[in-house]
């Protein structure tokens, strides 16, 4: 296969994956749910599985004339391939979501809840069924009956598109990953002053008693509480869509940023109904 090949199966699989993902994803709630972080209707890290796949397991189907010991190579290396793909892709959107993506903490036999005993059986199972069931059938019935022009044609278009949806996600990425560092760093600020106006004056009304501190630390947390608003209003406005759809599309980021906004509010009706009570 060309590299136009690879780069063609890679957009096909990636949108497999969204779309599937997304419909299991949305039998719960019984409303669609986009699973994909990017604008159009693909999941990139099941298009990097499946060219992994495709690469090095697909040439070992064929490794020994005996079945079960080409299928047994290609579960286990199945099973660390995917298993590398998957942890490198949760590291890397961590650190530019500044949030888990996705997190198996609470399964067994997890590695820093990035993958999991459960999902490593799954995906060598899944690179058996990829590579002896689904890309041969997918090949010769589907892919093989577009030209190779067509093919070519329609791989420089999705590579376009993909290019300024992945800018575009990118930097709204980017923006959100600002957004919860700039959150925590004033909902630490707000604990801090809480900590030094409870230690410093106590509870006991001493902050009643001297008229210019307690304006001070009003006036602290007001200036606070507008930067709070301004955040939230910054990824929540009519403007900020593709923010949105990025916290949609992970239920587990969504939740991080909703905690921590929790925390502040929680933080702040703390220090107004009882430091300045």
């Amino acid at each position: 296969m060309s590299i136009l090949d690879y780069i063609f199966y890679f957009f096909f699989y990636s949108f497999i994956g969204w779309f599937f993902e997304s419909c299991y994803c949305s039998l719960r709630p019984k409303k669609w749910v986009n699973r994909g972080f990017m604008r159009g209707p693909i999941c990139p890290i099941y298009g990097t599985g499946a060219l992994v796949i495709l690469i090095a397991l697909v040439p070992l189907r064929s490794l020994t004339d005996n079945l079960y010991i080409n299928e047994a190579v290609i579960f286990v290396a199945g099973m660390i391939l995917c298993d590398a793909v998957e942890f490198m892709t949760s590291l890397i959107m961590e650190k530019l979501f500044n949030a888990r993506w996705w997190d198996y903490s609470d399964k067994k036999f997890n590695i820093q809840g990035r993958i999991c005993l459960t999902h490593t059986l799954y995906w060598g199972t899944c690179s058996c069924l990829f590579v002896f069931v689904l890309h041969p059938i997918i090949d010769i019935y589907l892919v093989s009956q577009v030209s190779e022009t067509s093919r070519s044609i329609l791989t420089y278009i999705f590579l376009t598109v993909f290019a300024f949806d992945l800018l575009d996600t990118v930097i709204n990425a980017l923006g959100i990953r600002k957004f919860g560092i700039k959150l925590k760093a004033i909902t630490d600020e707000l604990r801090m002053l809480s900590d030094l106006v409870t230690t410093a004056l106590g509870i006991d009304n001493n902050v009643d008693e001297n008229i210019t501190v307690r304006e001070e630390i009003e006036n602290k947390i007001n200036e606070l509480k507008e930067k709070y608003d301004f955040l939230i209003n910054d990824v929540t406005s009519s403007k900020a869509k593709t923010k949105k759809r990025l916290f949609n599309a992970s239920p587990r980021m969504k939740e991080t940023f909703i905690n921590q906004a929790k925390a502040f509010e929680e933080l702040l009706k703390d220090i107004k109904d009882t430091i300045l009570k």
